[in-house]
């Protein structure tokens, strides 16, 4: 056998395996490519806050839907911190007190008071008599314990640019009765 024939068989095996590695290495480079992507996606998503999933939207021609917490673990945006009953989930964790001050101190529904607002009503209660009242969930579940606020004035609700406010003269804010977020504002121009 002359030394060219051992060369080309040898040689050729080697060829084979370098091309094998290439192909199963720009494989696995791929894989790590897509599996990197999936996890830097999914840490985009889990970063976001309530309020960049926070919806506008209409409920009829006298009301307005202002804004609204969506789907979550904790639903809403902080407002009003817990202090009483944390063990026991049938009460609210924080005072009717709690509630004005925070609304004193916030524009109510998010929107700028053109007159000093007056707030008519404090209740804890349901969910569902939320739904009954406004005709529309804060998006707990019916029995949920919420704080409905209901406050008079002239609110504006800015619009898209060069558009003229619309300007609310109630406003109903909702807030979760355990954790105290802030879950919606509804407003209505009656």
């Amino acid at each position: 056998m002359s030394l060219k024939s051992k060369r080309s068989r040898l040689s050729k095996p080697v060829y084979d395996t370098a091309k094998h590695i290439m192909i199963r290495g720009g494989m696995l480079v791929l894989v790590l490519g897509i599996i990197s992507a999936i996890a830097v996606f999914s840490g985009a998503l889990a970063a976001r806050t309530p309020d960049q999933t926070r919806g506008v939207g209409s409920s009829s021609n006298t009301s307005q839907r202002v804004t609204k917490g969506q789907a979550g673990v904790v639903k809403g945006s902080h407002a009003i911190t817990p202090h009483i009953n944390a063990g026991n989930p049938l009460l609210p964790t924080f005072t009717r007190e709690d509630v004005i001050a925070w609304v004193s101190a916030n524009p109510v529904g998010r929107m700028p008071a053109l007159e000093p607002p007056t707030i008519v009503k404090v209740e804890f209660t349901t969910d569902s008599d939320v739904k009954n009242v406004l005709g529309e969930s804060a998006g707990l579940p019916d029995t949920a314990l919420v704080c409905y606020v209901e406050i008079h004035g002239r609110f504006a609700a800015p619009g898209p640019p060069g558009a003229t406010p619309r300007v609310f003269t109630r406003v109903w804010e909702v807030f979760d009765g355990r954790t105290g977020n802030f879950l919606m504002a509804v407003g209505s121009v009656k």
